[in-house]
């Protein structure tokens, strides 16, 4: 079979991406605008309550992102109309049927002229609820499919899995489907119908007695992984993904399908610039954390591969997949992974951290280099136990003991430090199987199709997807590290400053009347009555009154007698200090969005990594857990990030 040019398949084509502002999504819309600009049209679906917003997520956080500016570049003051011409933005979610679109005449038209649709949503929480992984993972992968079929012109649906659908298999793991029904333990058959019933019954059921929606989530929580493990899963996420995957293979009927199961997604290695990554993901964290000097201990076993592949591979992969598919190439499901042909194991990943901290140390926020150590590695659970024991439950039963003694004087401190500890113990326990993780990836499937593109295709050098290619010493410290500690920074300090714009628009009112009534209208906005542009307006003012020490020094005491607005006025300050200096590294993005915490349990968090990953779409704040030395999967960020989504639910 001969694949011929790609570039020449993709032109005149209109594709249909779901999860568009997941990571892989963009890289994978920016190739294809990059390389072949007569492409006819991207529908890209975002989810929004409207086409209003769909557009604005459009332009912050996917056309405004750093990745884009080579495209940029490349078209100059023309892009906006080449994106205007090439790009529309869908208001809808992969939950629902009809992907939840519902602008009729708009449906029409996307049924009429889509080739090609490829879904990246996701959620890619370990510990989703139940509800809302079987929602996007399992029945959303079946509304994208039930879409797909309506589209009279479509050549194929490819749909974006994970590696990790195998669960904790060792050896040499197949590229081989899911069929409807199948387990991976036990005699009992997965029933999806029944699990969605189940799942419904048990929301009435708690609902009708009241309970609170926290406890629902977390009752939810637990029902996704005791439910997977049923079934010889580890987690919800890849259990949710493996039942996607049943339903596609059973319901396909006659429409092409691809199944793409990548490994672990890391930054890109050449296109279109080496090292662009978008949030923590799980290696990332373990790196981030050692180079902070908050992780000085590592879980893995003595020989453990570490499978990664940089996205711009996995994106070239896809590509040439889909041309492949649509040239009858009958293969269906594609390991993209390193650890068959170029393995990198854990102890690489330590060493390259080690180096590459020891020549650029990690500045902190007081401005002073971290100094790193080799650290502990603990090459089974049994040691980490133990190491857990002497170093923190011991020490936690001693504060216990003496909290009892002194009246309960230490009582928020010991159950601050008791809620971290249970936390990293429940984090290590689903990330487990991952840190002893005994499998390799066959990928014969891609091997056979890397032959007939080198053979048969001349744009090897624009769609590279072979890992031999890679340098795993000179990735590591000369693209990846380096590229993390960029985004990593920029990061912590824009998700700070959305913090801040929060609290200004909850408390906005009382802070102007505040300032106004001492500094006056702040300087140009005095007409202003956009609540954006009031909330953008007090930079300067704090500015100024931090510069003359006015707040603390004169305001605050002169209005002692008004505690509400002192109390606003110091957790505004304290907020802004952290927040005014400028990022480390140069921004990246347009401003982040507001956190909707509200409905961020429910919503489908666009992510794409097939492996597990450490943040969600939203930013999140991270507040420093000084005391807590962490080990690989469960660093500072980990933990962060599930006390905020505690707390946001």
């Amino acid at each position: 079979m001969e694949l011929g040019s790609i570039l020449q398949f993709l032109e005149d084509k209109t594709i249909l991406v779901t999860g568009a502002t997941g990571y892989l999504a963009k890289i994978f819309v920016e190739k294809i605008l990059r390389v072949q600009p007569k492409v006819k049209k991207f529908y890209l679906l975002l989810r929004a309550a409207d086409a209003k917003s769909a557009a604005e997520r459009l332009r912050d956080e996917v056309i405004g992102k750093e990745l884009f500016r080579v495209l940029r570049e490349k078209h100059g003051a023309s892009l906006q109309s080449f994106i205007s011409e090439k790009v529309t933005p869908v208001a809808g979610d992969i939950s629902y049927e009809d992907l939840g679109v519902k602008d009729s005449s708009l449906k029409d038209e996307m049924w009429r002229e889509v080739d090609v649709v490829l879904n990246f949503a996701a959620t890619t929480d370990f510990d989703e609820r139940y509800d809302v992984a079987l929602g996007i993972n399992t029945q959303g992968a079946l509304h994208v499919l039930n879409f797909a079929k309506k589209c009279v012109n479509v050549k194929m649906l490819v749909h974006v899995s994970t590696a990790y659908v195998c669960g904790e298999d060792a050896g040499l793991i197949p590229e081989q489907p899911y069929h409807m029904g199948m387990a991976k333990k036990g005699d009992s058959k997965v029933d999806i119908n029944f699990e969605k019933k189940m799942v419904k019954e048990k929301i009435n059921e708690l609902k009708l007695e009241g309970v609170p929606e926290k406890e629902i989530t977390s009752a939810m929580k637990d029902l996704g992984i005791e439910r997977a493990r049923l079934f010889g899963w580890p987690n919800t996420y890849v259990f949710t993904k493996a039942m996607g995957e049943m339903l596609l293979m059973n319901r396909k009927d006659t429409l092409p399908l691809v199944i793409i199961r990548p490994t672990m997604v890391a930054s890109t290695y050449k296109e279109p610039f080496p090292g662009w990554i978008e949030g923590v993901r799980t290696i990332d964290s373990i790196i981030a954390g050692y180079g902070k000097g908050r992780v000085t201990c590592f879980i893995s076993g003595p020989q453990s591969t570490l499978d990664v592949v940089p996205a711009d591979m996995v994106v070239s992969a896809i590509i040439v997949a889909m041309v492949a598919r649509a040239k009858q190439h009958p293969e269906i499901i594609y390991h993209l992974g390193s650890s068959l042909r170029n393995p990198v194991k854990f102890s690489n990943l330590h060493d390259f951290s080690f180096r590459y901290f020891s020549e650029h140390p990690w500045i902190n926020k007081e401005g002073e280099s971290v100094k790193i150590g080799k650290g502990i590695v603990l090459t089974s659970m049994s040691k980490f136990y133990m190491y857990m024991a002497l170093r923190f439950l011991l020490p936690l039963k001693a504060l216990q003991l003496l909290n009892m003694l002194l009246f309960k004087t230490y009582q928020d401190l010991y159950t601050a430090l008791d809620r971290k500890v249970k936390l990293v113990m429940r984090l290590v326990d689903l990330y487990k199987p991952y840190v002893f993780f005994e499998g390799i990836f066959d990928d014969i499937n891609t091997e056979k199709l890397r032959i007939i593109f080198k053979e048969s295709c001349h744009e090897t050098n624009i769609f590279d997807f072979d890992p031999t290619n890679i340098d795993w010493e000179d990735y590591m410290i000369n693209v990846h590290i380096p590229g993390l500690v960029k985004i990593y920074d920029w990061q912590f300090t824009s998700s700070r400053r959305t913090i801040t714009k929060l609290y200004i628009r909850s408390n906005e009112s009382c802070l102007r009347e505040v300032c106004e009534s001492f500094l006056g209208p702040p300087t140009g906005m005095a007409e202003s009555t956009s609540s954006d542009a009031n909330i953008v307006s007090w930079d300067p003012c704090v500015l100024g009154m931090r510069k003359h020490k006015l707040l603390r020094e004169d305001i605050l005491p002169a209005m002692a007698s008004n505690r509400k607005v002192q109390r606003l006025l110091n957790e505004f300050m304290d907020l802004f200090q952290m927040n005014c200096d400028p990022p480390v590294t140069e921004q990246m993005d347009t401003a982040p969005q507001a956190i909707d915490h509200k409905n961020s349990a429910q919503a489908a968090k666009e992510h794409e990594d097939p492996a597990p990953i450490i943040t969600d779409e939203a930013d999140h704040t991270q507040l420093a857990i000084d005391e807590v030395d962490l080990c690989p999967m469960v660093t500072d960020q980990v933990i962060q990030d599930s006390l905020d989504r505690e707390a946001g639910s």
